[in-house]
């Protein structure tokens, strides 16, 4: 009986390794119409920048009646959001998915990050409606009003794949990233995309290998001035799967001070006498357990719900993001 209570256990934590974690999900439902920046929400300065920051409208969305716009809403080019991630991942399965509303006379833009640092490290890039390095292929397809992904692993700039974009329209973009066997898939609608020959197409293209964050992006194309850089996203959600742990490393943990350490009923978390304003702790597969909004230099957490374990507190204050592991008992 024990040993078949053992053999329970050890599969039903292997199928909880690998079983898929929702770690983030927005249908901008929950925001008021307007600037959002907090949470997961940044922007490419990482300060509340009105004119970076992604707008809510309820202008139109997929679901509900509100969705998230980038458009040309200042004299440097437009909107630049970020999604961060909750943590930086470089092992296991991360899919992210989005709806996108493209209109018909506009071009849109959005890539990766590799880190939560904006500028850092470029996974990849993508190229909605536009694109101008190379509009047409050897073999005679226009590269024009399609979506184009793109890569630069050193100094030169690849194309990755491509897929055609229907506009006016709500439209499903996803993109699995298999850090551990090292291929990158992405699909409009379902679809998969093709892949560019003769660069192989699943292999996967950022130097550091790991994902921190989704930069939206206002781009607008000089060769094509008569379209408008807006657009519009909806339904946002990032899953993981087999996902070891968080490694978010923006910060110094040591800036961070976590006691008692081990804990039972409470985690005291400061940072040096800077102001949190907000804590997530995950779980070691990576999923988020515990969120806490706080003004002040030391937050106080309730550990009494969490399972015995260690687990990753993410500490957001003025100067940035810190981690910290701390264990339960």
């Amino acid at each position: 009986m024990k040993k078949i209570y053992l053999m329970a256990v050890a599969i039903g934590m292997g199928l909880m390794a690998n079983a898929q974690t929702n770690v983030f999900s927005d249908d901008f439902e929950g925001h008021n119409v307007g600037t959002l920046f907090g949470g997961n929400w940044s922007n490419w300065s990482l300060t509340n920048d009105a004119d970076l920051n992604m707008a809510v409208t309820d202008f139109r969305a997929s679901s509900g009646t509100k969705s998230g716009f980038i458009g040309p809403q200042n004299e440097n080019n437009g909107q630049d959001a970020l999604l961060k991630f909750p943590g930086v991942y470089s092992s296991g399965k991360v899919t992210t998915e989005w709806k996108v509303f493209v209109p018909t006379d506009s071009v849109a833009y959005y890539n990766l990050q590799e880190t939560a640092t904006p500028g850092e490290s470029y996974a990849f890039e993508c190229y909605i409606n536009t694109y101008g390095a190379e509009d047409t292929l050897s073999n005679g397809t226009s590269l024009q009003h399609n979506f184009v992904w793109l890569f630069t692993p050193d100094t030169t700039t690849y194309l990755f794949a491509y897929a055609p974009v229907t506009t006016n329209q709500w439209v499903t973009l996803k993109q699995v990233m298999d850090f551990d066997a090292g291929k990158l898939s992405l699909f409009v609608d379902g679809t998969e995309v093709t892949y560019f020959q003769p660069q192989t197409g699943n292999s996967w293209p950022g130097t550091k290998k790991s994902a921190g964050a989704i930069d939206f992006f206002s781009y607008s194309n000089d060769n094509a001035p008569d379209l408008v850089n807006s657009y519009y996203i909806d339904d946002v959600s990032i899953t993981t799967e087999g996902v070891s742990g968080i490694n978010d490393v923006e910060k110094n943990s040591k800036l961070i001070s976590a006691y008692p350490n081990p804990c039972k009923e409470y985690i005291n978390l400061s940072a040096n006498d800077q102001t949190i304003t907000n804590v997530d702790v995950f779980n070691v597969f990576g999923q988020k357990v515990m969120t806490a909004n706080t003004k002040s230099s030391i937050a106080k957490l309730n550990t009494q719900s969490l399972a015995s374990g260690i687990y990753t507190a993410k500490v957001t204050t003025k100067d940035g993001t810190f981690t910290k592991k701390f264990t339960v008992k």
